[in-house]
């Protein structure tokens, strides 16, 4: 009786995991939680090594499982870390409790780091073999794209401290790399291929989501090896800890990039509920389950760009999926997202509210409004006196307080919270025009596709929730992830 039983689950499951899309989703999630009792860095690249070498048996591909890998090492950021002190703690008004030193830049050498480093000869091999068989198409986004490396690389070399912004450089690198892959080794044309990054991407919300909540039931780290905080956090230094509770990282090193990370994925995973079809085209563990848990860790980082951001976005892709395009959200959901958005309502006193609420706070004198304005204030100074070139990747906090010694980097020495202006200032406005017109020559595809689908659609809102974050914050997020998705768009193709 218990032989049949086994053998008729292992059927079961084989059935399951025969779909390439299926055997992702729960490979990566078993892959996840194998990581949970991961000992040190040496181990984790290990464990990546036989993932990938699990995904190339499975797919027959190299590239293909480098690929996945990669992305599935996404949201784990530690690895081998180098400290920079930059700004000494006696010139400035008192030390950091995150940097007693002083102001301080680190430069991790994370797994994803070491994965791309062996993708690079593995592109190489591909193009030249596409370029043989003229299967390369050379467009102006892959132009714009080199432009902009070559106009970060004049910045480093311009830089006051070339050395540092060099080597951070060479982790600027790792987007385009990932964008070309995207661009030229993946086929989007198959299904196969869009439900595998799906369900990989709801893989990744689940894991990050509980590790989220496991954290906020606990009060803070778990102590485990692939957090970048493993012992105390110093409470109260994220906003609005002091009068709520401590605020969860995840695996990332600030609460706002777990909101970010989540934010593409919840839109991404929302637009797959759209269909022009009456039979449910998905399954509830694989889409609805990862979307609630999401939207419950995303209101748990009390991340207010990232809570803007995903309202817009899914306004935005509510609209052109309806109004344009004649979708509707497929029946058998319905009931579930209703039940979400009133579970949503009644939390929201405790989560929501009161975080929202303290934005009015931020107008006071000494508020963050103020402070944010004082940020972009020295950041434009910094513009001015270097429009062409920036102050070199790394280099724009030491280069404002340079600039006033007595002002902002003073008190607060950070970047200015718009990444836009963070950008403009470190590798000059010419490079971030040509980033503007990359973003331009890829989302601008959309308009020109054969057939309207829910999966450009999600992609295009996602990149738009993305680029609307930045807005309010120094970073974009995973930009790994955002130019996997610029890679997706350049690659449609358009009506001849």
């Amino acid at each position: 009786m218990i032989v049949g039983f086994f053998l008729s689950f292992w059927e079961k499951l084989r059935k399951i995991v025969k779909k390439d899309e299926n055997f992702v989703f729960w490979f990566s999630l078993l892959f996840y939680f194998v990581l949970y009792f991961n000992p040190n860095n040496k181990t984790l690249l290990l464990f990546f090594a036989l993932f990938i070498l699990i995904l190339f048996i499975k797919f027959k591909n190299l590239e293909e499982a480098f690929f996945w890998g990669f992305i599935t090492s996404i949201p784990i950021v530690v690895g081998k870390t180098y400290s920079f002190n930059l700004i000494p703690a006696n010139e400035l008004s008192q030390p950091n409790p995150n940097n007693p030193e002083g102001y301080n830049v680190e430069l991790v050498i994370t797994t994803g780091n070491i994965i791309a480093l062996f993708m690079v000869p593995l592109m190489f091999k591909t193009l030249i073999i596409f370029k043989k068989k003229q299967k390369l198409i050379l467009d102006f986004s892959l132009f714009l794209l080199f432009l902009l490396i070559g106009l970060v690389l004049l910045s480093t070399l311009n830089s006051q401290n070339p050395t540092i912004s060099f080597l951070f450089f060479l982790t600027f690198l790792e987007p385009p790399l990932v964008f070309i892959y995207a661009r030229y080794l993946i086929n989007w044309r198959k299904d196969k291929t869009k439900n595998i990054l799906y369900f990989l991407l709801s893989s990744q919300a689940i894991f990050e989501s509980l590790w989220v909540i496991l954290q906020f039931v606990k009060n803070g780290p778990l102590g485990k090896s692939i957090e970048y905080f493993t012992g105390i956090v110093p409470f109260g230094l994220g906003a609005d800890e002091d009068v709520w509770r401590y605020r969860p990282t995840g695996t990332f090193n600030h609460a706002n990039l777990v909101a970010v990370f989540l934010l593409p994925i919840i839109i991404l995973n929302f637009s797959s509920f759209y269909s022009k079809s009456k039979k449910p085209t998905r399954k509830i563990i694989y889409f609805l389950f990862p979307l609630i848990l999401s939207i419950l860790a995303l209101g748990i980082t009390l991340g207010r760009s990232a809570w803007f951001s995903l309202f817009l976005g899914v306004i935005i892709l509510s609209y052109i999926l309806e109004k344009k395009y004649r979708f509707s959200i497929e029946y058998v959901y319905e009931k579930w997202l209703l039940i979400l958005a009133f579970l949503v309502l009644i939390i929201s006193p405790f989560f929501l509210l009161p975080r929202i609420t303290s934005t009015f706070n931020s107008f006071v004198e000494g508020g963050g409004f103020a402070t944010r304005i004082e940020l972009i204030k020295e950041s434009l100074e910094v513009i001015k006196q270097n429009p062409l070139l920036g102050v070199g990747i790394g280099m724009s906090v030491p280069e404002m307080f340079k600039n006033n010694p007595r002002g902002m980097m003073y008190y607060f020495p950070t970047p200015v919270h718009n990444w836009y202006l963070f950008f403009a200032s470190e590798a000059g406005i010419p490079a971030l025009l040509t980033f503007i017109f990359l973003l331009n020559s890829c989302l601008r595809k959309i308009f020109f596709v054969r057939q309207k689908n829910t999966f450009l659609t999600g992609t295009v809102i996602a990149v738009l929730a993305i680029l609307i974050n930045g807005v309010f914050q120094p970073f974009l997020g995973s930009q790994d992830l955002l130019f996997v998705f610029l890679g997706i768009l350049a690659s449609v193709k358009t009506k001849t």
